[in-house]
């Protein structure tokens, strides 16, 4: 692992650890992809396009997890 990436996973575990949210990893048609989980509630997905992530959703999700079972992929 470079430092840059040992920098960005570094920063990303950070920014994890503020979200009320567990991650999982998830093996889908043979592609790795997280999967953040959290809160009691009726379901709602959050989803993104390739090579995006989940930077747009951080805001809201706090909120959600207090009404909602929250899926982020």
């Amino acid at each position: 692992m470079t430092t840059r990436d040992k920098r960005t996973e570094d920063a990303r575990k950070r920014l994890l650890s503020t979200l009320p949210v567990t991650e999982r990893q998830l093996q889908l048609a043979g592609v790795s992809t997280a999967l953040l989980e959290g809160g009691d509630g009726p379901p709602i997905v959050l989803l993104h396009g390739p090579g995006e992530s989940a930077f747009w959703w951080m805001r809201i999700i706090p909120d959600l997890v207090t009404t909602h079972h929250v899926l982020v992929l």
